[in-house]
């Protein structure tokens, strides 16, 4: 499920999913996608892309790991 969207940052859309896995308060219950696409929050999707780990984008952005250059299909 969708639960947050950022539009066009550094040329790319940026959907953070949640599946049930991970704990909120552990900061590991949601997975950030990069893609091409658009979606709303709320949206059940199926991610498919390139699995990365260790990602760092800058101070305070760095992912342990994040689906790169993503399709997402509803």
């Amino acid at each position: 499920k969708v639960v947050k969207f950022n539009a066009n940052i550094m040329g790319k859309n940026w959907v953070h999913i949640r599946d049930g896995s991970g704990a909120t308060g552990e900061k590991n219950a949601d997975l950030p996608v990069t893609t091409a696409g658009a979606d709303a929050v709320g949206d059940e999707v199926l991610v498919q892309g390139k699995v990365a780990r260790n990602k760092e984008f800058g101070p305070g952005y760095r992912y342990p790991v994040i689906v790169e250059e993503a399709t997402v299909r509803r």
